[in-house]
């Protein structure tokens, strides 16, 4: 691995990705025309930080010297006005000299990102517009108006990238669209959506329902063991100890229970574990929040053993590396696919608008490279804001994947709180009735997962705006405690 000439400790600048790839093509021209997007100082601050991990020293000199002649001539003038041009940019008359110690401004250091490549808008809609043929007849009857609807609704947003880029905080429903996914909120939706569906949102979501067999107002868990669980984790509060509460939970299950209900009830029994009794003064962070508050649901709610299914943080790529380049924070899966995908955010982050459908977004390709990858005809996401849970169900409609919202359960943050959460036990009952039947079922499994391709890196990078800017509308925001 490149290490610096001075500061080993320092942090690999995110372009460090470009030299290993690179090898003998090492330039300024090279790097310039890579980072398409970079303003003229940035660029020229972040090919002078990334040059000094090029462990030759007299390459590297080199590689500055040719730098240094270079920018100074009418050659390098005439160089930074096309690429402006041609980014629809404006000139910016900052140059930077190649010096051992650039100094990096507050707006360079927070704009560093992952390393992507970085191709013009033009490129990125030529790309974007061999995905939008009219749909060829050959799907579900059923759904063919959903999957013609979502090729209009697709041309309109690549005809809108003439006048202004997308945000992940206003047009989530967009990008997903560009990529085949078609996300569907419980109540929320982009109001570009109806202009262009025969159906209201509304009623694509109930019969993507109907298809799911999900029924949100069924009251399947049983009222005589809900009661029953309601005065033990009272009495909890009031002086039971943790061990004779958990083997009283115990007594209410028996072989006969249905396998739903004995989940749930062992939710409950490894909160009353893991939770402490009062509500923490101070933030939770992630990790925390993964291991102590979330960990106790999903483990007991998403492992099987009758198929070795099992949850699991991830702390290797989820899927493929060729398939996926990012990974989710947690998976459902066993040696041979994965069903379900997680993604965790503090409750700090509620209103960072971009990162939150940013996570969404990822889930929504998750999912759809896992059921193409898998062959599944089902895949649940599941997205957690602090203690607030999300979960989604995706099934094909045509050639569009469908991820639909199913409900919203807050868990209790403290042993507190844990009598206000048995209540919710019915609707979880039917969020995981509906996902049971789809994930974990042998009939999981279908030919027809020809979504199209995902929309790369490099695409959404050239049509979203860089910025971030939480004023603007989020249709999926919603107020999480």
């Amino acid at each position: 691995m490149p290490t610096p000439n001075k500061t080993r400790n320092k942090k690999l600048p995110s372009e460090i990705n470009w030299l290993r790839n690179s090898k003998s093509e090492i330039s300024h021209f090279s790097f310039f025309d890579f980072f398409k997007t970079y303003t003229k100082r940035r660029a020229q601050i972040r090919f002078l930080d990334v040059i000094k991990y090029v462990e030759d020293q007299e390459k590297q000199a080199k590689i500055l010297n040719s730098y240094n002649k270079w920018r100074k001539t009418k050659e390098a003038a005439n160089y930074w006005k096309q690429r402006d041009q041609a980014n629809n940019g404006e000139a910016n008359d900052d140059d930077v000299a190649a010096t051992p110690n650039p100094s990096l401004t507050s707006s360079d250091t927070l704009e560093t990102t992952e390393t992507v490549e970085s191709i013009t808008l033009d490129e990125a809609k030529k790309i974007i517009s061999k995905g939008l043929q009219i749909n060829d007849g050959n799907t579900d009857d059923n759904y063919q108006d959903i999957s013609i609807s979502l090729t209009r609704f697709k041309r309109t947003v690549l005809e809108s990238l003439s006048t202004s880029l997308l945000t992940f905080e206003s047009h989530l429903q967009h990008l997903l669209a560009l990529s085949n996914v078609l996300l569907i909120g419980k109540k929320s939706h982009h109001t570009d959506l109806e202009r262009h569906f025969t159906s209201t949102t509304d009623c694509i979501r109930k019969r993507i329902y109907n298809s799911l067999k999900f029924k949100g107002t069924d009251h399947k868990f049983p009222t005589n063991i809900m009661m029953a669980l309601i005065s033990i984790v009272n009495c909890l509060n009031c002086g039971t100890s943790k061990i004779d509460t958990v083997t009283k939970i115990l007594t209410l299950t028996s072989d006969n229970t249905d396998p739903i209900v004995t989940k749930l009830l062992s939710c409950v029994k490894s909160m009353i574990e893991a939770l402490p009794f009062e509500n923490q003064t101070e933030e939770i962070q992630e990790f925390e929040l993964c291991t102590r508050y979330l960990q106790p649901l999903f483990q007991p709610l998403f492992d099987s053993g009758d198929d070795k299914i099992i949850f699991k943080w991830t702390n290797t790529i989820g899927l493929n590396d060729n398939l996926i380049k990012s990974r989710p924070d947690g998976c459902i899966k066993n040696f041979q696919k994965s069903i379900g995908f997680i993604e965790v955010k503090p409750i700090d982050k509620a209103k960072n608008h971009r990162e939150i459908n940013v996570d969404l977004h990822r889930l929504g390709i998750f999912s759809k490279e896992g059921t193409t990858q898998y062959k599944l005809k089902h895949t649940f996401a599941v997205m957690a804001i602090g203690t607030n849970v999300k979960f989604y169900l995706s099934e094909p409609v045509g050639n569009v994947l469908a991820m639909v919202e199913l409900d919203t359960i807050r868990l209790p943050l403290s042993l507190d709180e844990l009598p206000q959460f048995v209540p919710y036990l019915d609707r979880l009952y039917n969020v995981m009735e509906a996902i049971f039947n789809c994930c974990y079922n042998e009939s999981n499994v279908s030919e027809n997962c020809d979504f199209g391709v995902s929309l790369e890196p490099r695409v959404i990078k050239a049509i979203t705006e860089r910025s971030v800017d939480r004023t603007r509308v989020n249709c999926f925001y919603s107020y999480y405690h």
